[in-house]
C-alpha cells in the first residue's frame, strides 16, 4: 500500500492556472475521506459494543483512521495533492474492508451478546 502512496510523487504537477483548482480539490476529498474513515471506525466501534463483541479488531481501523494521508500528507507537495487523494482512496477502502469483516463475523461462541446496554 505504501507503494501505491509514493505514485503520485513520481507525477510532478503540471503548471498553470488549473493547479491551484486542483490542490483545492485534493485537499477537500482528502478531508471528506478522512471524515468518511473516522465515521466508519466510530460505527464499527458502536457496533462491536452493541454485538458485545471484543473491540481488539476495531484497534487497527482507528490506527488507520489517525493515520489517514488526509491528516499528514500536503496536497501542495508538488504532485497536486495526488499522493493525499491516492492515499485517502486506499485507506477508506482498507477501512470498509474491515467493516464489511466485523459485520459479517458472527458472534464468538458461547458468549450472548450484550443487551442490557439496550434495555432488553
Amino acid at each position: 500500500m505504501s507503494l501505491l502512496l509514493w505514485v503520485g510523487l513520481a507525477l510532478a504537477c503540471s503548471g498553470g492556472p488549473e493547479v491551484v483548482e486542483i490542490i483545492e480539490r485534493s485537499e477537500r476529498w482528502g478531508l471528506l475521506l478522512g471524515a468518511a474513515t473516522v465515521g466508519l471506525a466510530a460505527w464499527t466501534t458502536l457496533r462491536a459494543r452493541r454485538r458485545g463483541l471484543s473491540l481488539r479488531p476495531v484497534f487497527g481501523l482507528w490506527a488507520m483512521a489517525l493515520g489517514h494521508p488526509a491528516w499528514w500528507i500536503s496536497a501542495r507537495s508538488g504532485d497536486c495533492g495526488r499522493a493525499r487523494l491516492e492515499g485517502s482512496v486506499l485507506f477508506l477502502a482498507a477501512a470498509a474492508g474491515v467493516l464489511i469483516w466485523s459485520l459479517l463475523r458472527p458472534a464468538p461462541a458461547g458468549e450472548e451478546p450484550d443487551t442490557r446496554a439496550r434495555g432488553r
